[in-house]
């Protein structure tokens, strides 16, 4: 055993380092070469292959329901799940009807290219110009329209016809698409910026919005509608955290600019659906409303009427009403009758009265006729105690026969 231990050492001391090394130096060139054709085949698939961005954008879902049916507190314990109103967003922002919309907004089907190293490159929201199409008339479809700047304010127009004859051309107000026969096999001509370009096969006018360079040339292509929006509804779309009624919108693409205004307007658009949604579930929930006050209104004006007759057919009375009212009714009678009596045993004492009694002074008063209603008999009594007055003040003048006394009587 120590004899073969021995030996190992002895082999491993025996390993000449730097006679390796400078075995593995003398492939210096295969290493070279390798390293450069590494680094050309590196910058070729960089230059090549086409740049990919994803943006993303998180957006914040207010809950309309209420809160005790709704995420972690609802009646079935989803213990934090994703609400109804969250899934319904979901659903609205990858439905085709909201990026059909968000399309038309952006005019996404209106396509700008420019020649690059490799490819035609995508540059939509980098070109000096837009182009403002008249919807209402057909336009030349998939095909591409090189647009050729001759100087600040002119540019060519110019694009090859099928060799077929037949071109296909859509109008994107009513989304079909028809076939449109052509003689010629290509197009050319010069135009001003603002100018309309009216054809049988587009018409629209080009907007600057920067200077031009003279012989810089950019493409333009009407693409088909449906295959716009099913490019884009790719918007990946997840909740953040299954507490919090947030989303996260994702959409990847070879255009930043172009990624960035869907995003944008897809909210936009979300935002303008909720709000009409709301406005149509209020007017159709006050419809509703007033369609059943109004059934109910006839359904009791009829219940009424059958009461109303049913009640008069069998005699039936409502006692607890009719009662109170008739009550009421006895008591003010009562209340008559007493004011009655009273006035008239009045009128009876002021009678008696008048008569067992010759002289009305201040020994003698004659009773209060403040409640005398009659205002003959309040005038008679105030006559015949100024007349009995009179004649009193002449009992100390004259005697019992004179004229005076019997004419003031």
């Amino acid at each position: 055993m120590n004899n073969q231990s021995k030996g190992v050492q002895n082999s491993g001391a025996n390993i000449d380092v730097k006679d390796y090394l400078f075995k593995v130096l003398a492939y210096w060139k295969l290493f070279l070469v390798t390293i450069i054709i590494g680094l050309i085949v590196a910058k070729f698939m960089n230059g090549y292959l086409q740049k990919t961005f994803s943006l993303e954008t998180v957006i914040s879902v207010k809950e309309e329901n209420n809160p005790l049916f709704s995420t972690g507190t609802n009646i079935a314990f989803n213990w934090g799940g994703s609400s109804d109103e969250l899934e319904t967003v979901k659903v609205i922002l990858q439905s085709r009807s909201h990026n059909e919309i968000v399309v038309k907004r952006l005019n996404f089907y209106i396509q700008y290219f420019q020649d690059g190293k490799f490819r035609l490159e995508d540059k939509y929201g980098y070109t000096p110009f837009i182009v403002n199409l008249n919807t209402t008339k057909p336009q030349l479809l998939n095909k591409l329209i090189n647009i050729e700047f001759t100087s600040d304010t002119t540019f060519k127009l110019s694009f090859d016809f099928n060799e077929s004859g037949n071109n296909a051309i859509i109008n994107y107000d009513t989304n079909t698409i028809s076939s449109l026969p052509s003689s010629e096999l290509n197009y050319s001509k010069d135009y001003k910026v603002g100018e309309l370009i009216e054809t049988p096969f587009f018409s629209f006018t080009i907007k600057q919005l920067a200077p031009f360079n003279a012989g810089e040339q950019f493409f333009i292509k009407f693409a088909s509608f449906d295959g716009t929006v099913g490019a884009n509804k790719g918007v990946s779309v997840s909740t953040i955290t299954n507490a919090a009624s947030m989303l996260r919108l994702r959409k990847d693409g070879v255009n930043k600019k172009r990624l960035e205004d869907y995003l944008n307007a897809t909210v936009k658009v979300l935002d303008s659906v909720k709000q009409v949604q709301k406005i149509e579930y209020a007017v159709k929930t006050r419809a509703y409303i007033d369609t059943l006050f109004k059934d109910e209104e006839q359904k009791l004006i009829k219940l009424e009427k059958e009461l109303g007759e049913y009640r008069e057919k069998n005699n039936i009375f409502d006692l607890s009403t009719q009662g109170t009212e008739i009550f009421g009714e006895a008591i003010s009678i009562e209340k008559e009758k007493q004011q009655i009596l009273s006035y008239r045993e009045y009128l009876n004492n002021l009678k008696s009265y008048i008569k067992s009694n010759n002289k009305y002074n201040r020994d003698n008063l004659v009773p209060a006729t403040l409640q005398i209603e009659d205002l003959k008999i309040a005038e008679l009594i105030n006559n015949l105690v100024t007349k009995s007055s009179f004649r009193e003040s002449l009992r100390n003048l004259v005697k019992d026969n004179h004229p005076r006394c019997y004419s003031n009587i």
